[in-house]
């Protein structure tokens, strides 16, 4: 079977995170933050509590009408998500003007960290009584940038998922 329905996978969900140093100023002129970005993202959905994680922490969201667009906020992180990606192009023309109003308004100047993740979407082409041909989807094996210090890599998360309760090992 050719494998050209992987072409340019669809992307689930694309997201851009920084962190910095807490600063208690991003919870106190929330509202002005908001105030600027209302018209595209104009649901806000606060944070549940959790037990055992301060409530500062935990990013308020504000989400466009459709739920697939939203800006995280806590008291030291912004982050960017989309779950209707469509190109690099569309997704960076969102998020720097978002991050960079962020980073302006709340004078954030020194970063911790800077992450992009993403979520593709693979169909799996089998009969619903296949396994999973795992070895035609992926190769696991790990390739870094040159520029990265494999050294100073804390962690490394691969998942995978499955509906079935009688896996065994």
């Amino acid at each position: 079977m050719p494998l050209d329905h992987l072409e340019n996978a669809p992307l689930q969900e694309a997201i851009f995170e920084i962190t910095f140093p807490g600063e208690p100023v991003v919870m106190t002129r929330l509202h002005e933050y908001y105030d600027s970005v209302r018209d595209r993202y104009p649901c806000v959905w606060v944070p549940n509590a959790q037990v055992g994680r301060a409530p500062a922490l935990q990013p308020w969201e504000f989400k466009n009408n459709e739920g697939k667009r939203s800006v995280g906020i806590s008291v030291n992180s912004f982050s960017y998500s989309v779950r209707d990606y469509v190109d690099y192009a569309d997704f960076r023309s969102d998020v720097v003007p978002l991050a960079e109003r962020f980073c302006a308004l709340f004078g954030i100047a020194k970063v911790s960290r800077l992450a992009a993740r993403y979520i593709n979407g693979i169909t799996v082409l089998r009969l619903p009584e296949e396994p999973i041909p795992l070895k035609r989807y992926l190769n696991v094996g790990l390739e870094l940038p040159d520029i990265v210090d494999e050294g100073a890599l804390d962690d490394i998360h691969l998942q995978f998922a499955t509906h079935k309760n009688d896996l065994q090992t």
